[in-house]
């Protein structure tokens, strides 16, 4: 079942929403934190192996592209998509690469993003920035 808490921000973004995490109830209130920046917002999590994370982002009108970096300690893997949360078989973005060095670009053009951060080792602590290009000071 999932579970959502909703972040209010400043931007033009209505809200965040933090889309249910593991089998335990506690964990979208206890395992992770979204704070919005003048350009989107970071969320900052712990996972455990085959656990996720998935946050879904509004994006304005007037952005201009969406970056998702990921940073930590640990092993997390990155999956982005549009429109539709994505899975482990479904992404528009997944770079494939070992530990927590992790970028997705993408170009205007969706309402709506999704991202999904999955843990692969054992015990991982991540760092999700979300920046939203073309919006305040944003590069």
């Amino acid at each position: 079942m999932a579970r959502y808490i909703s972040v209010g921000l400043a931007l033009p973004l209505a809200c965040a929403l933090l889309i249910g995490c593991a089998d335990d109830p506690n964990v979208a209130e206890t395992q992770q934190q979204v704070v919005e920046t003048p350009v989107g917002l970071v969320m900052t999590g712990h996972l455990e192996r085959d656990e996720e994370h998935i946050l879904e982002v509004p994006i304005p009108e007037e952005a201009t592209g969406v970056r998702f970096q990921l940073s930590g300690v640990g092993d997390v893997d990155l999956y982005t998509r549009g429109e539709e949360p994505p899975n482990l078989d479904a992404f528009d973005c997944r770079p494939f690469r070992t530990g927590m060095d992790e970028t997705c670009l993408h170009a205007p053009g969706n309402s709506v993003m999704h991202v999904l951060v999955r843990g692969w080792d054992p015990q991982s602590d991540y760092n999700l920035e979300v920046i939203l290009e073309g919006i305040g000071t944003s590069p």
